[in-house]
């Protein structure tokens, strides 16, 4: 694990600007703005990054025009004078955190909002996929576009950010340029690599110009696109000798499209899932380059050694983390709260949400969120080992309560054991050694094979029980459910039920579709089906689609719209549109759902309930609740 002597934390020259070590927020989107000025919880959430020891804060896509370029409904907006106060006060917290501040600078082009832009700026024109028709650009277009950067970029001067950074990555307006899947021009802004770089390199010269030769003005591009025609990893070669060219102090490396079943390109599952293409870059450039995707500090210590980048930006980790720096230079690696890459923090902005986090209930609430030591320390019992149940503890620990947790499993994890099994959720199973970790340091006691009923409750004495219970599987009123040949999803995923050749899933959210693609795995044929019209409707979108792709891609038959009439030695009979058929299986597995376990209560004690036993949801609810419980207690 790299520490406070390592490179990664070794000071580090953009351009004219040190920064103090060689760590970096990236900028992500939050949806925290309003009406495009800052708000005092988009400060305080990117305060507590600065303070949790991160050298550099790139500040997230600032919009350069509200009417042709905004992405998200909430975005931070850097086109009007107006915005200054705001913008410099978010400076000034980053630099009192200890960190150096810059900004991104974004136009969104195809990628414009549908509420306010019904014709998006592009390069070439075409049709979206949401049936809205592309502008090409004209010559004034791109003369407009040009000072628009060029003026934000002095506004972010004046606001005291030590930099900025152009988003040409992704497919934003001008990756869009820099693509050859985009841009079809037939003038001297298309076809070969220095053509279609051409209006990038204008905007970073006429931003180089509005800002003075010694300002730090760098360019974010994709090393590679996954899609067809997409930007090769020569091409990014290229880009980048043409961006240094240009007076670039640096290259931020980002990568656009969907590399393969498991990942969609900018949002790696793999730790350093993007570092190869940094790799020819780094090797053409003489100015430093930046790594991104799920970096690890042993990943990144490792990429610097190498020679394989300059700075190394934790994104998620960040979000998951905020001190995660500090913890890596302090040499305190078991307490850093592990990203467990579900995508979560990307998915609900998607639909408007302000960002969030599975593991972290903080996020974007870094104020109110904050753990202080409880005047009036209580003794506290916390009933379940669930990721709720030790979030509570944890917290409750921290706040100096004395906290004794009952499982009644031989081990902690509840269903956090069983969600760790399925193919690509590996990054689900640092989450149990992190809780692990924290209570034996905290010095919580934790007792296993606790029952807990009324009697127990009672001996313990406790001025308040933490119930994260958990669910009870729902087994369906089918004729033949007790069958033998019929188990349960759990008892699947945990390896502790045998199955047949042939499966039938009955249940088509998460679970089901997870018990299908681990037996597909095996080389079983499997049936996935349930009630609904769509299968996995609960599931967050990038999740969602790689899941489907990988079961379609094992030859998985998903039915929806289904009947169950009964199970028979056979397998299971059902009625699909209309037609009856039967599912030849060996196995059927149950992935109905659940219902919330309740625990016996207990007159004269506070009881507080979180997490699946108030109701069955998700990991982000069990641990939110489970940390609100202990700030309340």
């Amino acid at each position: 694990m790299a520490g406070a002597g390592s490179l990664l934390f070794s000071p580090v020259r953009i351009g004219g600007l040190e920064v103090k070590n060689r760590t970096v927020m990236p900028p992500m989107g939050t949806n925290m703005c309003a009406e495009g000025f800052i708000t005092p919880r988009l400060q305080e959430y990117y305060g507590a990054r600065a303070e949790g020891g991160v050298g550099l804060v790139i500040v997230e896509g600032s919009c350069l025009d509200t009417v042709a370029a905004k992405a998200m409904p909430r975005q931070v907006a850097i086109d009007h004078d107006r915005f200054l106060i705001g913008l410099r006060g978010l400076a000034e917290t980053i630099h009192s955190g200890g960190a150096r501040a810059a900004i991104q600078l974004m136009h969104a082009g195809v990628a414009a909002s549908a509420r306010v832009t019904p014709n998006p700026l592009a390069p070439s024109p075409f049709t979206m996929p949401d049936g809205r028709t592309t502008r090409e650009m004209t010559p004034d277009d791109m003369a407009l576009v040009a000072e628009q950067h060029a003026t934000a970029a002095r506004r972010a001067q004046e606001a005291g950010f030590d930099g900025v950074e152009l988003h040409a990555a992704h497919r934003y307006l001008l990756a869009a340029f820099l693509s050859p899947s985009t841009n079809r021009r037939q003038d001297g802004y298309g076809g070969q690599v220095p053509n279609r770089a051409r209006f990038v390199v204008e905007v970073l010269r006429r931003v180089k110009e509005a800002v003075g030769p010694d300002y730090p003005v760098w360019v974010r591009i994709n090393g590679q696109e996954w899609m067809p025609d997409g930007l090769s990893n020569e091409d990014a070669v290229l880009i980048g000798g043409l961006m240094e060219e240009a007076g670039a102090a640096a290259v931020h490396i980002s990568a656009w499209g969907v590399k393969n079943q498991r990942q969609q390109a900018s949002l790696p599952t793999v730790p350093g899932g993007l570092l190869s293409l940094t790799d020819a870059v780094k090797k053409s450039l003489r100015i430093p380059v930046i790594a991104v995707g799920l970096m690890s500090p042993e990943i990144g210590e490792a990429a610097l050694k190498e020679g394989r980048a300059d700075l190394i930006a934790f994104g998620r980790g960040l979000i998951a983390d905020p001190e995660l720096p500090r913890k890596v230079a302090e040499g305190r690696p078991e307490d850093i709260r592990p990203c467990i890459a579900c995508m979560n923090c990307r998915d609900g902005l998607l639909v408007g949400k302000d960002i969030e986090c599975q593991v972290n209930p903080a996020v974007g609430w870094e104020a109110d969120w904050h753990i202080a030591r409880s005047d009036t320390p209580k003794k506290i019992l916390v009933i379940g080992g669930g990721p709720g149940g030790m979030e509570a503890a944890r917290t409750a620990a921290i706040r100096g309560h004395q906290v004794t947790l009952w499982e009644k499993a031989p081990r902690l994890g509840g269903q956090l054991i069983q969600a760790a099994v399925p193919p690509h959720k590996e990054r689900m199973a640092p989450l149990l050694p992190y809780y692990e970790a924290q209570l034996n340091k905290l010095g919580a006691k934790v007792e296993m094979g606790r029952e807990a009923g009324a009697d127990d409750i009672l001996s313990a004495s406790p001025d308040a029980v933490v119930a994260a219970t958990g669910v009870e599987p729902v087994v369906p009123a089918i004729p033949g459910v007790n069958n033998p040949r019929v188990v349960l999803a759990a008892e699947v995923l945990l390896g502790t039920a045998q199955v047949g050749r042939r499966v039938a899933v009955i249940g088509g959210e998460m679970v089901g579709c997870e018990v299908g693609e681990v037996m597909a795995e095996q080389g079983k044929s499997v049936t996935v089906m349930r009630r609904g019209e769509k299968m996995a409707q609960k599931v967050t979108p990038s999740i969602r689609e790689l899941v489907l792709i990988r079961l379609g891609g094992l030859g998985v038959r998903l039915l929806t719209g289904v009947s169950y009439e009964g199970i028979t030695d056979k397998g299971l009979a059902i009625t699909v549109a209309g037609k009856q058929e039967l599912i030849e299986a060996d196995t059927i597995v149950l992935a109905a759902g659940a219902s919330p376990a309740k625990l016996i209560e207990t007159e004269g004690i506070v009881l507080k309930e979180i997490g699946d036993c108030v109701e069955p949801r998700g990991l982000k609810e069990a641990i939110s609740e489970g940390w609100a419980a202990a700030l309340a207690l």
